[in-house]
């Protein structure tokens, strides 16, 4: 859902409950998220530096797959984001 949790939309419909259920809603609790939780260390630089080294080439396939490693490893790029890349 863009944006909006699950919780958080449960909370708002169930605000337009007819009146006797107005305390559900606010017995809700969500639940404590941070952002960076699921998040891996990923890794080490070494390891970057060689993936990248493995890429080179003057070939098409190689000069794409390089380019998507680079937004990959120096700009955070998701894999989602970047298959999503229309190019």
């Amino acid at each position: 859902m863009d944006g909006i949790d699950l919780t958080e939309l449960l909370q708002r419909r169930l605000h337009d409950v007819p009146s006797g259920h107005d305390g559900l809603a606010a017995a809700i609790m969500t639940p404590l998220v941070f952002p960076q939780a699921g998040l891996s260390v990923g890794p080490s630089w070494d390891d970057v530096k060689r993936l990248l080294a493995a890429a080179e080439g003057m070939q098409p396939v190689d000069i794409r797959d390089y380019a998507l490693l680079m937004l990959l490893a120096v700009y955070g790029f998701r894999a989602g984001e970047v298959t999503a890349l229309c190019l």
